[in-house]
């Protein structure tokens, strides 16, 4: 689709603010300040401003909280932007790739699939769509996570009843994080990707880029916009509206071979607590 593979850095200022980071040990006083990013989100909008379209298949860490068979602490994750374009735009690109990643895959690997035991699980596109609102009021009403947000649980349940991989679009503003551009004050332009009986396995969105909202929405949840200084001082001179998701590898893998635990998924895991090689 001409996405241009980009290289960005994992040393940063800053990262994405969306999810937790490992702030690196400094060995010398000149890495004091740096963090190990957590995502391509800066680095990948900052290349909008040469090419529309850019990719990265980058190693991203998080500090989670908890051991999970769905999270690791170190991950390979792919992480598409594209300019000038719509979550609708994206959501299509996404479609048409995890139908033919799931093909390939079949297609290849039936040998494999049959001493796994995997059901081969048919579905078509385009993905059933479900707002959030939908979700949390007419189908799930078990318990939620404590900020509001759906659990895996929900996620699964629902998926049990669908069949197939759906959507979940227009999350509340305050689940997301200030870079997402909003549909009014209150739901974001967002959506998640749901596994049948796995949950999310990609999120994204469309990407605010007035420099004085942005500054405004850090400000609104109590972030302090000198800690993005560099990602924001592009805004200042103009920056094209843009769409992007993040999938993680080791997951979708996970979710392709049904596999109980992401663990299994790579080579030499990296989660929270337990040192290995």
């Amino acid at each position: 689709n001409e996405f241009i593979e980009i290289t960005p850095s994992v040393l940063s200022l800053s990262t994405d603010p969306a999810y937790d980071i490992a702030t690196l040990t400094p060995s010398t006083p000149t890495l004091a300040n740096y963090v190990l990013s957590s995502s391509a989100q800066f680095y990948k909008q900052a290349s909008l401003s040469i090419f529309d379209r850019v990719y990265t298949l980058f190693p991203s860490i998080r500090g989670e909280a908890s051991l999970s068979s769905r999270h690791l602490l170190e991950f390979i994750q792919l992480d598409v932007e594209m300019a000038f374009s719509t979550s609708e735009d994206m959501m299509s690109i996404i479609e048409d790739m995890i139908s033919y990643i799931w093909e390939c895959t079949v297609e290849r690997c039936k040998t494999e699939f049959s001493m796994l035991g995997i059901n081969i699980l048919k579905f078509k596109t385009p993905f059933i769509r479900m707002t959030f609102q939908e979700i949390k009021k007419d189908l799930y009403r078990g318990d939620f996570k404590e900020n509001g947000d759906i659990s895996q649980e929900a996620e699964v349940t629902i998926s049990k009843k669908i069949g197939g991989p759906f959507w979940i679009i227009d999350y509340p503003a305050q689940l997301r994080c200030w870079y997402y551009k909003r549909s009014n004050r209150s739901l974001t332009k967002s959506f998640d990707l749901i596994w049948p009986e796995y949950g999310e396995i990609i999120t994204g969105g469309e990407r605010e880029n007035n420099y004085r909202v942005l500054i405004k929405r850090i400000k609104e949840m109590q972030d302090d916009p000198k800690r993005y200084e560099w990602y924001l001082e592009m805004f200042k001179y103009g920056m094209p509206p843009s769409v992007g998701f993040g999938c993680g590898i080791e997951r979708l893998i996970q979710c392709i071979c049904r596999l109980k635990n992401i663990w299994e998924a790579t080579l030499f895991p990296k989660v929270p607590g337990i040192i290995c090689p």
